[in-house]
C-alpha cells in the first residue's frame, strides 16, 4: 500500500480513538456508554476489513501487472484473480490487530475515566453527608470504616436505631455511636 493510503488509514485510527475518548470521557464511566462503544466496534471491524482488502486487491493488482509487464501481451494475463476476490473475501484473514489494539485503548480510556470519576466523587462525597446530601457542617469519622458523616444525621439516626450500616456503596461497617469520633 502507498504512502497515501496509510496516512489515511492513520488520520482514521484516530479520529476513532478521539470519538473514543470523548464517549468515554462524557459517560462518567459508567455502562450507558456500552450501546456507543459498540457500534464504535463495529466501525472498527468493518475498518479492519476494509484494510484486509484492500491490501489484498493490491497484492492482487500488482501480481497482474507483473504479469502484464512480463508477458507484453494483454491477452496471455490470467485475470481471473480480479473475479476470485468476491470468493476469497471469507479466506481473507485479517492481518492487522487494530481491534486489539482498539480494545486495548478502550479499556485504558475506561480505567482512566473510572479513576477519575472515583476520585471525583470521593471528593465530593467527603464534604457531603451521604444521608441528607448536604453539606457537612459537625464532621464525625467511623473508627471502623472510615467514613465522615454529618452529626445530625447520626444523631437522628440513633434515636431510631442503636447501630446503622454505613451507607456509602460497597461499605458493610456497622455503625453505632460509640465507633464514631470528632473529625
Amino acid at each position: 500500500m502507498d504512502a497515501e493510503w496509510e496516512k489515511q488509514w492513520e488520520d482514521h485510527r484516530k479520529r476513532i480513538q478521539e470519538v473514543t475518548k470523548l464517549i468515554v470521557d462524557n459517560s462518567g464511566g459508567l455502562e450507558s456508554s456500552n450501546d456507543l462503544l459498540d457500534k464504535v466496534r463495529g466501525v472498527v471491524k468493518d475498518s479492519v476489513g476494509v484494510r484486509t482488502e484492500v491490501s489484498k486487491l493490491t497484492t492482487i493488482m500488482q501480481n497482474v501487472l507483473s504479469e502484464v509487464d512480463a508477458s507484453d501481451d494483454m491477452n496471455k494475463v490470467k485475470i481471473n484473480e480480479l473475479h476470485d476476490i468476491e470468493s476469497q473475501k471469507d479466506v481473507m484473514t485479517p492481518t492487522f490487530n487494530y481491534e486489539s489494539q482498539f480494545e486495548s485503548f478502550l479499556g485504558n480510556l475506561r480505567q482512566d475515566a473510572e479513576d477519575s470519576f472515583v476520585v471525583s466523587q470521593q471528593a465530593d462525597t467527603a464534604s457531603v453527608d451521604p444521608w441528607t446530601k448536604k453539606p457537612i457542617e459537625q464532621p464525625l469519622r467511623s473508627k471502623s470504616c472510615g467514613h465522615v458523616y454529618d452529626k445530625s444525621s447520626v444523631l437522628a439516626l440513633t434515636k431510631m436505631k442503636k447501630a446503622f450500616k454505613c451507607p456509602y456503596i460497597g461499605c458493610t461497617v456497622r455503625v453505632t455511636m460509640q465507633d464514631l469520633e470528632e473529625d
